[in-house]
């Protein structure tokens, strides 16, 4: 999901830090793009890893940005404790820039499995299609009769405004993780600071697709108005929402834009792909949509 070989092909100047061993599609991404890309170097060797070399990394930013704007995407991802700790170290990069670097822009994604204040319009919307098909039909009555009101149940019920999407199976570590960057993009934006942090669609990513569970369930998404993503084009769409955000020119270089309410950061332009506009709560309909999905799941695993 990162925007290294997007923003590459668009000639963008990138500092692209990951582990060593996956340097080589780090260069390969280099070669094939109109950009110039520079990688840290550590005796010999291309890559850093930013839980261990925290301080190091920093420096290096801060070296080779020279006078330019830097901007700071943490799109890395681990599983279970690694996700927190890697979430913890860019988190120290990023407040050290800002304090060297008062214009440094944080870049952030937001996962669509997570809870959100959502607009008016999207929750009108939603309960819309409620009324029209949402709380009908003898099978999803029966099924939410079966189940004790666990399935198909009514979006945002009296008077929320929160879509809540959050999703079991992929932990309390990953769930931390997308919470501390957001409490350090919401913390950023109220000292004025400019933060691109969009929500991306439902994507077809490798830590997906290996968790059967949630592989079913996306593979059945469509037929609750969900749309979900192949991973080569949210990288393009979420690139794109990067440059859009870091290239305002309505607002001074790293200047952060006047919201209503801090959860506007995320809200503003998501691209959740029809997610928060279903006609039940997205979890309640999550199991059934897993069961449909199923067979199809199979067969590309297949």
């Amino acid at each position: 999901m990162g925007p290294l070989e997007m923003l590459s092909s668009w000639g963008a100047r990138i500092l692209a830090i990951d582990i060593p061993r996956v340097s080589e599609r780090l260069e390969k991404m280099a070669r094939d793009g109109a950009g110039h890309v520079s990688l840290p170097t550590k005796d010999g060797e291309t890559g850093a890893d930013i839980t261990r070399d925290t301080a190091a990394v920093a420096a290096w930013i801060d070296e080779q940005a020279g006078d330019d704007t830097v901007v700071l995407g943490m799109h890395a991802y681990a599983d279970s404790g690694m996700h927190i700790r890697l979430t913890l170290a860019a988190d120290l990069i990023a407040t050290w820039l800002q304090e060297r670097r008062p214009t440094t822009v944080l870049a952030y994604l937001a996962t669509p499995t997570d809870a959100f204040v959502v607009p008016q319009e999207i929750i009108d919307a939603a309960r819309s299609r409620w009324s029209r098909h949402g709380s009908k039909g003898f099978a999803k009555r029966a099924l939410r009769t079966a189940s004790r009101g666990q399935l198909f149940t009514e979006p945002y019920p009296k008077g929320s405004r929160v879509t809540d999407c959050i999703i079991a199976q992929q932990g309390p570590n990953y769930a931390v993780a997308k919470r501390l960057q957001r409490w350090r993009a919401v913390a950023s934006e109220a000292d004025g600071r400019r933060v691109s942090f969009n929500v991306a669609p439902a994507t077809f990513t490798r830590s997906v697709t290996k968790n059967t569970a949630l592989k079913a369930a996306y593979a059945g998404a469509h037929h609750f108005g969900v749309e979900v993503f192949a991973a080569e084009t949210s990288r393009a769409l979420m690139a794109a929402l990067l440059v859009h955000d870091v290239m305002r020119d309505d607002l001074a270089p790293g200047a952060a834009p006047q919201r209503a309410h801090a959860e506007e950061l995320f809200s503003d332009g998501a691209a959740h792909g029809g997610l928060w506009r279903t006609a039940w709560a997205p979890r309640s309909a999550l199991g059934v949509a897993a069961a449909l999905g199923a067979p199809k799941a199979l067969r590309r695993k297949a």
